[in-house]
């Protein structure tokens, strides 16, 4: 599996989900994985919207399916001070999946990591390349 659709972050400067969707929308833009960076932010709060994303009690999982992205990207970010999301004031995770398909490969590593461990406690000790072997493991 390419190791070039999982990123992970050390986040320091974002304060709440707002900023963490506008962020990613951005980040996605820059390395030309969308050609809309608002349509993916609308997208991202639209799904908020219809139900939280919240997986536990410090850790979102904010999903979309893009149509126009070619492979299913993961970005894992590690937030250095908890944020605030909706009326949670102490997320310190954020696994993002934005994916053309549900069925895709790496999507069912993630969700089986995430099913069976702390991911809490995996992502705050291992080093990015530590999890990124252990998400691509599942």
């Amino acid at each position: 599996m390419e190791n070039d659709r999982l990123f992970i972050f050390n986040i320091n400067h974002l304060q709440n989900q707002k900023e963490v969707f506008e962020w990613t929308s951005r980040w996605l833009f820059n390395k030309n994985i969308i050609s809309n960076s608002s349509r993916i932010l609308s997208q991202l709060t639209e799904r908020e919207n219809a139900g939280s994303t919240q997986i536990s009690n410090n850790m979102v999982m904010p999903h979309i399916i893009v149509k126009e992205i070619k492979h299913s990207i993961i970005m894992i970010l590690r937030f250095n001070t908890s944020i605030k999301w909706n009326n949670t004031l102490d997320i310190s995770h954020a696994i993002f999946i934005i994916t053309p398909n549900v069925e895709d490969k790496l999507i069912k590593c993630v969700i089986s990591s995430v099913s069976k461990y702390d991911m809490d406690k995996i992502i705050d000790t291992l080093n990015d390349n530590e999890l990124k072997n252990f998400i691509l493991k599942g």
